[in-house]
């Protein structure tokens, strides 16, 4: 949201879109861009954790351990759904 935040105010000081450039338009749009490319690799790097640490749950016999793996991926998934509330 900071971005469209600061798209916000740039469109308040400049009083219209009309008078927002095609070079600031640009801009936000490369940097909305090089965001949501790092948000996805974020959320690969989450799911692909939350997979290996299943692989390990269901190999694991102990049920304590099992119940602290589920506990992790529980957080990483949080963690993903913040990242996409961004």
């Amino acid at each position: 949201m900071p971005i469209i935040q600061e798209l916000l105010k740039k469109l308040k000081r400049k009083g219209s879109i009309e008078k927002v450039t095609q070079d600031e338009l640009r801009i936000e749009k490369i940097r909305l861009d090089q965001l949501e490319a790092k948000h996805i690799q974020r959320v690969e790097k989450i799911e692909k954790e939350k997979e290996e640490l299943f692989r390990k749950g269901v190999n694991e016999g102990s049920q304590r351990k099992q119940t602290i793996i589920a506990r992790r991926i529980k957080e990483l998934d949080s963690q993903a759904k913040n990242l996409d509330r961004q």
